[in-house]
This record gives C-alpha cells, structure tokens and sequence, in this order.
C-alpha cells in the first residue's frame, strides 16, 4: 500500500460509549486481516498527560514502555491489538499548544500571528502523520492502518480544534484514506422497550456540520437494534443500511470483536479503504480460547482488592484485565471483592461498625489479597491491615488454632471439642463432649445429656431443676431435658455456669475466665482470653494475638485468621508489605514510609534521591525497566522461567529503605530482584515454601501493564493458581516444563506470538496469531 490508511472513530450524545473498545475491536479485525496496525488516542484537554490526574477523575493512569503516562484507552489498545506504544501516541490539547509555543518562541512562525487555524489545526495533523508512520512491534515494520480514537463527545468546546484538524486531514490526505466511525447511544426508553434514534440523529448532524461524515454508525444500546431502527438511522443519518451497527450489551468484552466481525464491520472498512484480504479474517481463537471460555469458567475464585480508589472500577482497570488473564489461563472464574483501605481501620469500628464488619468479612471470605499501587496516606493504615491479615502465621506446639468464619466442623486430636464457626450447621462429638454451634444454627440434643446451643434469633430459654437461663439477643425459647443449660450464642453476654460447666460466650463476647480448666469458646469479635491449665484459646474473627499461660500460643495476628492467604503487593502494595514487616516482626512499631510521616523514627521506604519534590508531573521512575532475579529458587523465577532480568515497567518516587533490607532479609523477608545496581529492591517474598506461606510476593514495578489476554502476567497468573491451591501443581506440571524449555530469552523481548509461545505450551494460544 502506497498511502497510510486512517480508521477515525468518534462519540456522540454522551461519553463512556465504549470508543476505546470500538477502536481496539476495530484494531483486532484489521490486524486479524493481515495488516500491521497502529493506534492513537486524542484526549481534548489542558493537561499534558494523566500522570497528575486523579483517578476518580479519569480512571487509571496507564504507563508506557517509554515512561509515558497515558489515557487508560492505550491500555486497551496494546491489550488488544498486542502492540506497544509510545507516549507520542496520546495527544492532549497540553502538548500540542506547548509544542506550537515553544516554536513560537524560537521564532519558527518568522513573525506570524499564532493562531489556532492554521497553526494549532496544522501542529495536529503533523503529529498525526508522524506517529502514525512508527513501529508498535518488534518487527519494525511501518503500520498499514492508523485507528484514531478523539475523546470526548462531538460538539463539545475542547474538541473543536482537533475535529477541524481531522476535517482538513481528510482532504490533505485523500477521502479514501480515511473512514470515519461514529459510536452514538440508542436508548430504550418506557416500559415498552422502544428504541430511540433521535439522540444519534441529532448526534450524527453535529458531527456533519463540522465537515466529518460517518462512514459507519455503532449504535451503543442494551439490546440488538430492531431491524425497523437499523433502517431509520439509515435514512435520516445518510448511510448505507449494512452499515448501522448494533454494539448491545453482550457478556464479555471479549465478545465485542465477534459481534463486529458478524456484521461485517471489516469489510465495509476495507472497502472504503480500498484494503484487500478482508475475506482472510480468522477469529477463531478469540472466539474459543478467550470469549467462549471466558463465559464457561465455573470454579470460582475470590479475590478482594484492598483500594482507595474502590468506588471507580476503571482506577484499576489494568489490574482487573490482568487477573482476567490469568483465570482465564489457570480456568478459574474470577469474583472481585472490593474493599476501601479505609473501612478496615480501626476508626471505622467507631464511626461505622456495619461498613467496618462487612468490609472485614469480605477480607476474612478471600481466596486472596490483593493491594494495588496508589498514593497519599489516606487508606494505608488499612492496607497494613491486610497485608497483616495475609502474612503467615504459626501455632507453636504443634496445638490447632480453629477460628475462620464460615469454616465447618473441625476436629481436635485428643477428644477435644468440635469447633464450628459462623453459619456451621450442629455437630456431634463422640465421648460426650459438647456440641457447639455457631451463628444462625438452629437447637440441637446431644446425646449423653449435653448441652443444646441454641444460636442466634433465640430467644428466652429455661432450664429446669433450677439451672440458669441464658437469654440471648433475638434467641427463640428452647427447653432442655435433664436439667442442662440451654447456652445461647450471638450477641450474649459472658455467663457463669454452677457445677464448673463451661462459659460459652458467643458473638462480642469479651474475654472470659473459666475455673476447672475448661475452655474459654471465644466467637466473632472475640478479644484476648486466658485460660488456667494451659487449655487452648481459641479465638475468632478479629481476635488480637494472645497469649495463654503454660506457653501455649494463639496465633491470631491482627485481624488475621490462622491461615494463610496469597497476597500480591503491586508498588504501593509492596512497600505496605515492608513497612507492616518492620513493624510486627522487626519491632519497630513506628516505622513507616516517608511520604506519610516524614518524621518517621524508622523509615521502611524512602524518597527516590533521583525525584523531583516541587514537580509532580513526569519526575517519577517510569517506564520499562530491567529487573535482576537475584536466585533461581524463588516463586518469581519460577513464574518468570528463570530468566536472568525481566523487563516491567514503573511508576513510583518512593523506595524500599536500602538500609533496612539486611536487617528485613535477616528476618526471613527476602528481596529477590533488584535493578541493575543491585540497590533498589523490586521483588520480595516472605518464601517459597508452601509450607510456610503459599504465596507472599510484592513487586515495585507494574506487572498489570504487561499482561495480555492469552500471555497473562507470570505475577498474577502465580497470585491467581496460589488462591485456587493449584501453584505447586502447576509448577511441577509437565506443561510448565514445556513452557520453560520453550521460552525466549526473554518474555519481552519480543511482543509477537513467538516470545509467547511458551505461554500457550498447555492453556490459551495468542489471539493475534495471524500478523502480516
């Protein structure tokens, strides 16, 4: 092809139609037909790049593999198309007014009045053309086809001069180079269902009044177009039937390019682009390894996600794709639970115990734990929380700490009791022992004469031949033969039984002291116990550790269960990691980072010497970057396939304190990557003995920017089969040997389907494995 071809795609009506996605689809069926593809993401505001914006303004801030800080639609750009792009490949309206005022001060204009026709209009269309002309694969070929995505809507004042620029490309290029998309809203409106086509007729005749006609429309509604509506936006729209596009709601994103490919979206671009091979279009494998299993996945696996920016999923847009990917690939169906850092804190025990209680139970109900990068100091308290809450424990003596909510009946050698937790149905021991029955367990008779637990909603109970009655919160009347106690679980209050019967406090129960040496049964919400003759505490949700007389251990470290959850810590995520090691097992209880408390007495992570304190903007570590395992008997490089270094990239100002680290890996935390100077820490893990800790690992790096549909992230996809017990499994597979002796030198080095061959030695192969 002689000229470079342009796919333009638009947005009317309102925002968040779904252009990045329609632009990627598009992407997928072209690059699918042969051609190299390219894209490029207008964003029409002041700001240079996202890099200082919020995420609740503007959802993620995706990094490039030069340090750019992009729009997150260039995430799904790369994502899809299986592309690397470059920060020039994000234009704002900041950069190309700095760009034609810095000419202006050289004197590049010779004395001209600046204007934004021609010279902003013209600044546009350079950039266009330049961008579009570089490579996005290893290859290094030149792009056949550039997708332009503008942001915004049609109509609205930022986008003017960028919809002017692309008016006057199409004539400085040539029509036939260009084919215009526009993606438009067509609501239902009342309980009849009707499909309305007023809001993207009256979209379509903003944009032709700017000088752009749309070659196709993709209608954006929850619901297959009617074939009537289809042919009403044809007629007042001015285009030709098959060429009104129905984008409904469909399962999985995955999906969007079949439901283009079926319409024959590619081939009306190739014509209009005058573009052969359109009938070559294979999409196979989107259809059978990532859309079709996708919606087939069953076993499910949970996974909470400890943020700040919890109420806007697409802050973590890149993290969510990435743990996508590797259910996907480990066949797991993917369930998030989000959690706000702040809810876990102790604060919100006193300001609002049900968001504080519900956000603890989503974290006590994970497969695993999840702490994503963010900054700022509100929420972090909470992640150490969590990253507490996942880090090992172990019970000395070889005695069982049996707490977890939800938990079923669990067995104590020696005859001790059954312990069941929340929502565990009634239990009987043999020997006479009691049964003991948790929340919403409805009363049961133990044979023997033993006691009936009746548990929450019970209500006033009696016993006869003058024995107590415990009454519980809601607990219905219950009556006992023999004159044994009728003992009331949630919400009652410590009680005293005569005859050296147990204390059985159930949910908020406070600490209880039994004589006789019976046991202490401490429930929900539990604080510390102690027990005489050296019986176990056993202490639940939310118990503090303690400690019982006669050496034995309650291993309950804060907030955490006696079992050990996966953690991934992803570049906030790990220094949480290292400053809630510092303090619970260095001791150095006010450690923290410099960034929350510049006075800190132990500072656990530091200001970066190379960053910038008065410039937030682009002065960070960004960007790929080389990470050196530092053994080969770690989980990372396991994951990584032993490679010497990986390629990842950055965003981050802070970093692990390099003095502290004898001291942290002295203690068992150790730091198995670094950067070439060997003096900043990327990777940590607590240790690769299962036996120990499943999986405990933190990266200061990126992974998520990386990851991509078919060749999951090695972080994540470890993180994903720790949480569903297959990580051991699967690494003494014979399909991940084969993926290891397949491998290339390295898993960046090449972003084309054969640096990823050994990715899809026993799961999903590469969706994009048909490149000219």
């Amino acid at each position: 092809m002689s000229a470079m071809k342009y796919v333009l795609v638009t947005g009317g009506v309102v925002s968040g139609l779904g252009k990045g996605v329609t632009a990627s689809s598009i992407g997928v069926l072209l690059k699918n037909c042969g051609f190299r593809v390219t894209a490029i993401k207008i964003d029409p505001y002041l700001n240079m790049d996202a890099g200082t914006m919020s995420p609740f303004e503007h959802g993620e801030v995706f990094v490039l593999d030069d340090g750019g800080e992009g729009d997150l639609d260039l995430g799904n750009y790369e994502r899809f198309m299986d592309i690397t792009l470059r920060k020039d490949n994000n234009i704002t309206t900041g950069k190309i007014y700095q760009h034609v005022i810095e000419r202006e001060r050289r004197g590049d204009y010779l004395g001209k009045t600046v204007q934004v026709v021609p010279h902003i209009t013209d600044a546009i269309q350079d950039w266009i053309e330049r961008v579009a002309q570089m490579p996005v694969d290893s290859k290094g070929g030149i792009p056949d086809v550039c997708v332009i995505e503008l942001g915004g809507t049609v109509g609205d004042i930022e986008s003017m001069p960028f919809v002017e620029a692309l008016r006057q490309f199409q004539f400085r290029i040539g029509t036939e180079n260009v084919c215009v998309v526009h993606v438009s809203l067509v609501p239902i409106i009342g309980v009849v269902g009707e499909q309305k086509t007023k809001p993207t007729q009256h979209s379509v005749q903003v944009l032709r009044s700017l000088g752009l006609n749309p070659t196709m429309l993709a209608c954006r509604c929850s619901e297959p177009l009617d074939e009537s509506v289809r042919e009403k936006l044809a007629l007042f729209c001015h285009v030709p039937g098959k060429h009104v596009l129905t984008m409904h709601d469909v399962s999985n994103i995955w999906r969007v390019p079949l439901m283009l490919e079926s319409q024959g979206a590619h081939k009306v671009i190739c014509s209009k682009l005058g573009l052969p091979n359109a009938e070559t279009l294979d999409l196979s494998l989107w259809r059978s390894t990532l859309a079709d299993r996708w919606d087939s996945l069953t076993e499910l696996v949970n996974i909470t996600l400890i943020g700040k920016y919890t109420g806007l999923s697409d802050a973590y847009l890149s993290v969510i794709k990435s743990l996508q990917h590797a259910c996907m690939d480990a066949k797991f169906k993917l369930k998030i639970d989000w959690v706000e850092a702040t809810s876990l804190e102790p604060g919100t025990e006193e300001s609002d115990p049900a968001l504080y209680e519900a956000s603890w139970q989503k974290l006590r109900a994970a497969d695993g734990i999840l702490v994503p990068g963010g900054f700022g100091s509100r929420g972090v308290e909470g992640k150490i929380l969590a990253a507490e809450y996942a880090r090992s424990q172990k019970v000395s003596g070889g005695k069982e700490v049996l707490t977890a909510e939800y938990a079923r009946s669990q067995k104590v050698s020696r005859g001790k009791e059954v312990l069941t937790a929340e929502y565990a149905r009634s239990q009987k021991v043999s020997g006479g022992k009691e049964v003991l029955a948790a929340e919403h367990a409805m009363s049961q008779k133990v044979s023997g004469g033993k006691e009936v637990l009746a548990a929450e909603y019970a209500r006033s109970q009696k016993v006869s031949r003058g024995k107590e009655v415990l009454t519980a919160e809601y607990a219905r009347s219950q009556k006992v033969s023999g004159g044994k106690e009728v003992l009331a679980a949630e919400y009652a209050r410590s009680q005293k039984v005569s005859g050296g019967k147990e204390v059985l406090a159930a949910e908020y129960a406070r600490s209880q002291k039994v004589s006789g040496g019976k046991e202490v049964l401490a429930a929900e919400y539990a604080r510390s116990q102690k027990v005489s003759g050296g019986k176990e505490v056993l202490a639940a949700e939310y118990a503090r550790s303690q400690k019982v007389s006669g050496g034995k251990e309650v291993l309950a470290a804060e907030y955490a269960r006696s079992q050990q959850v996966p953690y991934l810590g992803i570049c906030l995520g790990m220094q949480i990691a290292v400053i809630e090691f510092a303090r619970n097992v260095l001791g150095k209880t006010e450690a923290n980072s410099t960034e929350f408390d510049p006075s800190t007495r132990h500072p656990a992570v530091v200001f970066m010497p190379e960053g910038s304190t008065t410039h937030k903007g682009g002065t960070m570590r960004l960007g790929s970057r080389k990470t050196f395992l530092q053994t080969v008997n770690c989980t990372a490089a396991k994951l990584y396939q032993q490679e010497m270094f990986i390629d990842e990239r950055h965003r981050h100002r802070y970093e692990v304190n390099p003095s502290l680290v004898p001291e942290l890996e002295a203690a068992g935390l150790m730091f198995v990557g670094k950067d070439e100077t060997g003096e900043r820490m990327e990777i940590l893990e607590l240790t690769d003995n299962p036996a120990e800790h499943p999986f405990f690992v933190a990266a200061q790096f990126h992974p998520e920017f990386k990851s991509r549909p078919g060749k999951p992230s090695p972080l994540f996809l470890g993180f994903i089969l720790a949480s569903g017990k297959r990580l051991n499994s699967f690494l003494r597979s014979s399909s991940f040997i084969t993926r290891a002796t397949a491998k290339t030198p390295s898993r960046n080095a090449s972003i084309e389907q054969a640096a990823t061959s050994a990715f899809e030695a026993s799961s999903i192969s590469s969706p994009t494995s048909h490149k000219s």
